[in-house]
């Protein structure tokens, strides 16, 4: 009885640590590739963008923007999603605000960005018209942001609305 009962434990250990289905499609058009989290859809292009054309992609879709990521849940979402597709970085909707060096917000309203987890602070300090023209990506690895030049091309990754 006691090896029947540690053979089924065996069992059950290797089916919780198989690998866990993926939660993403891609699209017909085979331009996005769709992702269910808790927190709703996100979205991710396979194609490459500036931050502009990215956040005016978003928009295109639907009810989308740029993911700001304002939670532990959809951080948790992004980082995963970057993860499981290989992709290394993507657009937000995250950019600088009006005090140099120091104001970091979401595009859709305006907050701040709440203890962002930078790569690297070094890049921070740009020089001043570079900095006012900077956007945020997010990295995989090490899933933190990046701040990045608004025409550099990344993939858009959009949140539902």
């Amino acid at each position: 009885m006691i090896r029947q009962i540690c053979i089924l434990c065996i069992v059950l250990v290797a089916v919780a640590a198989g690998p866990t289905p993926r939660n993403s499609t891609l699209s017909e058009d085979k331009e996005w590739i769709l992702y269910n989290s808790l927190n709703g859809q996100l979205v991710m292009s396979t194609l490459s963008y500036n931050q502009n054309d990215a956040k005016m992609t978003c928009s295109d879709r639907g009810p989308y923007r740029l993911v700001e990521l304002r939670s532990a849940l959809i951080k948790k979402a992004v980082y995963d999603f970057l993860e499981e597709q290989g992709v290394s970085a993507a657009w937000t909707g995250g950019k600088t605000g009006n005090v140099l060096y120091k104001d970091y917000v979401w595009s859709s309203d305006e907050s701040p960005i709440s203890y962002p987890d930078w790569k690297n602070g070094a890049i921070l300090f740009p020089l001043p018209h570079i900095w006012y023209e900077s956007g945020i990506t997010v990295v995989q690895p090490p899933r933190k942001l990046d701040l990045q030049h608004k025409d550099q091309l990344f993939r858009a990754l959009c949140q539902s609305i």
